[in-house]
């Protein structure tokens, strides 16, 4: 008999048991995407220690629907619950006890959320949570400290800020560094995904124009948050960007990342704005699907990066349910999440009060 999966909630009030004693724990994290859902099984001492034991990735684009339509149709919900269905059944027989499900703005944003919650915790029996920008920008940062030894060295009133854009389906998370610390943060709407769908009444003529206008128009609303920090380096995550074709160049570390000049993403923009996507998919190596969302993703970067007037631009990937698994461990160990994020938020504050 599998055992008893205990449903956890993404919630400070609501934290996992401690860890009684050092026996491993099997658990998992569900992410579900504009374009996939994805599920990491890993087991855990409760003490930090992680043994990757599966991971899963399913392709459903919940974001074509919830960016055109403002809902999610009943067949991609069929599909949905299908998934996650197979994810529990996946998870029985590794003996989870453990799991966090969380959705992001796809799924945040459709219209008929509580109905999709409903029906996947009817059909499949997992409990599905939504998460806010905030929850979002904090998962980021657990994972950036694995990139932290890409920041300058800190020298006091003396240094370059460093800029993240998180480059999404359905938005772009904004957070300046000063060091290891946050100081400013925020959310824009500009997604890949989402951009794709509102050119579908374009004509194909007027399609880069509309694009470049609907670009320009989000990432010139980040000026403000900008302005006030001077920009040394930029930090772009985004798993379709890493890709080694796209820049002609070799990774820099064993992580996959990317060390790019405001040339090459300048020559990237002119091939995709001439080229068909069968011609771009053909020449990258990649899907037509990813030749097509690739048109607003690198368009994006370009504005980003002018706008950012950063000197050097990392690109890099971050595995999203890896996050997740690591606030579980952190409840599993009897701490708060609230509390890792602590001197962040007390930063973030003091640089907003030095500013007016």
């Amino acid at each position: 008999m599998a055992q008893e999966i205990m449903k956890q909630r993404l919630s400070s009030q609501r934290p996992a048991a401690p860890v009684a004693s050092e026996t491993p724990k099997v658990i998992a994290a569900i992410d579900i995407g504009s374009t996939s859902v994805r599920m990491e099984i890993a087991q855990t001492d409760g003490r930090g220690t992680r043994r990757v034991l599966d991971r899963l990735v399913h392709p459903i684009s919940l974001g074509a629907d919830t960016f055109r339509f403002g809902t999610v149709r009943a067949e991609t919900m069929r599909a949905l619950c299908h998934v996650l269905g197979n994810f529990r059944s996946v998870m029985e027989e590794y003996g989870v006890v453990c799991y966090r499900a969380v959705g992001t703005s796809a799924l945040r944003e459709a219209g008929n959320l509580d109905v999709i919650l409903d029906r996947i915790r009817h059909e499949s029996g997992l409990d599905v949570i939504t998460l806010d920008a905030v929850e979002e920008g904090r998962l980021t940062y657990m994972l950036l400290k694995n990139y932290f030894d890409l920041l300058p060295k800190h020298q006091s009133g003396k240094h370059p800020y460093t800029v993240v854009f998180d480059i999404g389906g359905g938005s772009t998370e904004v957070m300046v560094l000063d060091d290891r610390d946050v100081v400013r943060t925020g959310t824009s709407r500009l997604g890949t995904l989402r951009l794709t769908y509102q050119l579908d009444d374009q004509t194909e003529s007027g399609e880069l124009e509309h694009l470049d206008s609907m670009i320009g128009s989000f990432v010139g609303a980040m000026d403000e948050l900008l302005h006030d920090y001077p920009i040394g380096q930029s930090i772009i995550i985004n798993s379709l960007l890493s890709n080694g074709n796209l820049w002609n160049c070799p990774a820099i570390d064993n992580r996959g990342t990317y060390r790019i000049g405001a040339q090459q993403i300048r020559d990237l923009t002119a091939y995709i704005r001439t080229h068909t996507a069968e011609e771009t998919a053909r020449h990258f190596v990649i899907s037509i699907s990813e030749a097509e969302l690739l048109v607003p993703t690198v368009m994006s970067l370009e504005y980003i990066i002018r706008y950012a007037r950063a000197g050097e631009v990392y690109i890099v990937t971050l595995d999203f349910p890896s996050g997740i698994m690591m606030e579980m461990e952190t409840e599993l160990q009897g701490r708060s999440v609230t509390d890792l994020f602590y001197q962040q938020t007390i930063s973030s504050v003091a640089g907003i009060m030095e500013k007016y």
